[in-house]
């Protein structure tokens, strides 16, 4: 599946900062790219070009860019717990009011983030909307945070244009969601449940059958 690469990275220090494996140990000669998955290239099985170790655990890579980009921005690459808390992150509201996700309580979020330029993530909308509205009066709170610089106007008539019935928020504080919850690419979504608790999550892609399937295990629908 393509997906759209999020154009801007920054640096984020995780406590220590990741470090060469030791060569000493047993290196796999061939190994999935964490970059590339996450990025849903796909490519399988490649020759390893250099490692990273974060955390007692090892990420293996096809290349030195695909290094570069762990180390510009380890969370968006490590492997995460699940369930664990989620970010009390701040957006933007279409009416330009501020939203503090981590004040909403009692509703099972469906975290999308996308972009207007970002066409498997236009192409998911109808999904999403229909997700929404299919679960709404049993909890079920969709939220799209477009990570588009273009700004509020823009996004808010794509969201009339493109029938957005769910919540569509901008994200473009000093303090961005994409930042906090670690996401390298878009469309990438987070299932938060009522505990403000992350306990699923598709980064750098969505499969539209697994999330639904997350959110009716959630919510205790019987498909």
């Amino acid at each position: 599946m393509k997906i759209c690469i999020v154009a801007a990275l920054v640096a984020l220090l995780l406590g220590a900062a990741p470090v060469l494996a030791d060569p000493a140990n047993s290196i796999p000669e061939q190994a999935v790219c964490r970059a590339c998955e996450l990025r849903g290239a796909g490519h399988g099985l490649e020759d390893v070009a250099t490692w990273r170790e974060q955390d007692g655990e090892m990420y293996y890579f096809c290349s030195e860019p695909c290094g570069e980009a762990f180390d510009a921005f380890p969370l968006a690459y490590l492997r995460l717990p699940l369930p664990r808390p989620a970010p009390p992150v701040s957006v933007t509201q279409l009416d330009g009011t501020a939203l503090n996700l981590g004040d909403l309580e009692g509703e099972l979020f469906l975290l999308d983030f996308w972009a207007t330029w970002c066409q498997p993530c236009v192409k998911g909308i109808p999904e999403l909307r229909k997700l929404g509205d299919e679960y709404a009066d049993q909890g079920l709170r969709v939220v799209g945070i477009s990570i588009d610089e273009k700004g509020l106007d823009h996004v808010r008539k794509f969201a009339k244009k493109k029938d957005m019935t769910y919540d569509v928020v901008l994200d473009n504080g000093e303090a961005p969601a994409w930042v906090a919850y670690g996401v390298a690419a878009v469309p990438t979504a987070f299932l938060v449940d009522r505990e403000q608790r992350i306990v699923a999550e598709w980064k750098g892609f969505t499969d539209s059958d697994a999330v639904r399937s997350a959110v009716e295990t959630h919510l205790g629908v019987t498909p």
